[in-house]
């Protein structure tokens, strides 16, 4: 087995930079088109729109995403602001 110089490290480390780079630009993207529409869904259905950042966590945004389907929903409990009255 050869050993591995510095010199051939220090050849593919513009690469891993790029690619880095890359994937980084690509999570922006993916967060800033999903994470408002995700938050406002939250926000409506009586939970705080911080539960997004939850969304983003590999296997707590699977579970979140089922413990929020199946559980009651806060904003089920609330009375109504105002009161439609017949006229």
């Amino acid at each position: 087995m050869d050993n591995i110089h510095l010199y051939e490290i220090m050849a593919v480390l513009p690469l891993m930079r790029d690619q880095i780079i890359g994937s980084l630009i690509w999570l922006l993207v993916v967060v800033g088109l999903t994470a408002p529409p995700v938050s406002k869904m939250l926000r409506k259905a009586g939970f705080s729109g911080w539960w997004t950042v939850l969304f983003y966590v590999p296997v707590a945004g699977v579970i979140a995403l089922w413990v929020f389907a199946y559980s009651s929903w806060p904003v089920f409990g609330r009375k109504p602001d105002r009161v439609a009255t017949n006229p």
